[in-house]
């Protein structure tokens, strides 16, 4: 039998290490305030729901299916499928590995996310908005008016930002490109932005501008009755060679076609001069040694919440 000194000492060990009503060490014994022990017992009582909340979420994600005050868990996940943290205590808990391609695998079993979604913007540190920048309103000066030529702006029939069109006309062929400079001044805030992106950011899902869009409403070839563009006028003599060049500001009226209604007209004119310049172009690449690989092409888009492609196709 053990003494009444070995169980009160046993008592008071008990005691301490449960912590609740008193603490310290067993030589200093500090007994807790009621306050005291009505926080350590809310603080258990808290501890102890997520511990239940964590198993809970772990069985419903080995279901593959999540609620949605899974969320705020669900987070770490995102980071790591979009590559902005390196591990994930679910995924670990889950046993799987913890890659950005795992992750993202999990979200999309559970349904948390859809295969519209793309991580891979995000993965490469890309921006995926706007640029949200000021920009002038085109400056009053003199311009060329050239709106009695047939500018043709062809493109792909999705195509929301023709920055280029061909006029032919009495031999000489012009070359029309949106003035973009006339918005964009060198070392402006809009042209900084656009050198640290470098191009249009083109996605299945939509395109993320490098200018803010105000510049193609405004300055895309087509998108307006008349458009303001810088023009080079090339003069051809008979073999193709440039004679002569003029380049001038200018108002251009332009008429916008996809690749296969331009196609379908290359039996009218000017359709059939451009194509007899471009033939006469590809023969003298090819007698200078130029190589001409023939590769199919993949477009994939997204419209209407379903995933789309060309399949394989030769380039236009």
């Amino acid at each position: 039998m053990k003494s009444l000194r070995q169980r009160r000492a046993w008592a008071i060990w008990q005691q301490l290490a449960d912590g609740l009503y008193v603490g310290g060490e067993p030589t200093a014994v500090a007994v807790h305030t009621p306050e005291q022990v009505v926080q350590l017992q809310r603080a258990r009582a808290a501890k102890a729901a997520a511990e239940q909340q964590w198993v809970e979420l772990l069985a419903r994600l080995q279901d593959g299916r999540y609620q949605s005050e899974d969320a705020s868990y669900l987070q770490e996940v995102v980071a790591l499928a979009t590559k902005q943290r390196e591990n994930s205590k679910i995924l670990r808990a889950l046993n799987q590995s913890e890659t950005p391609e795992q992750a993202h695998a999990l979200l999309l079993k559970i349904g948390y996310w859809d295969e519209m979604v793309n991580p891979y913007p995000q993965r490469l540190t890309l921006p995926t908005q706007s640029p949200n920048l000021p920009i002038s309103q085109l400056p009053a000066e003199d311009r060329r008016d050239l709106t009695h030529l047939l500018a043709l702006a062809i493109d792909d029939e999705d195509n929301k930002d023709p920055d280029d069109a061909l006029s032919w006309a009495d031999g000489r062929l012009w070359v029309h490109i949106a003035d973009v400079a006339a918005l964009v001044l060198p070392g402006s805030a809009a042209d900084e932005e656009a050198c640290a992106r470098a191009a249009n950011l083109y996605l299945p899902e939509g395109t993320v501008p490098m200018l803010p869009p105000v510049v193609t409403e405004w300055l895309g070839l087509g998108l307006a009755e008349v458009s303001p563009a810088l023009s080079f006028g090339l003069d051809l003599d008979n073999r193709g060679s440039i004679s002569g060049v003029e380049i001038v500001p200018s108002w251009v009226r332009v008429t916008r076609l996809s690749y296969e209604q331009a196609e379908a007209r290359l039996h009218e004119e000017p359709f059939a001069s451009l194509l007899t310049l471009a033939r006469r172009y590809e023969a003298g690449r090819r007698e200078n040694g130029a190589v001409n690989i023939e590769l199919p092409e993949v477009k994939i888009w997204v419209a209407n919440g379903r995933v789309r492609d060309t399949g394989r196709c030769p380039r236009p």
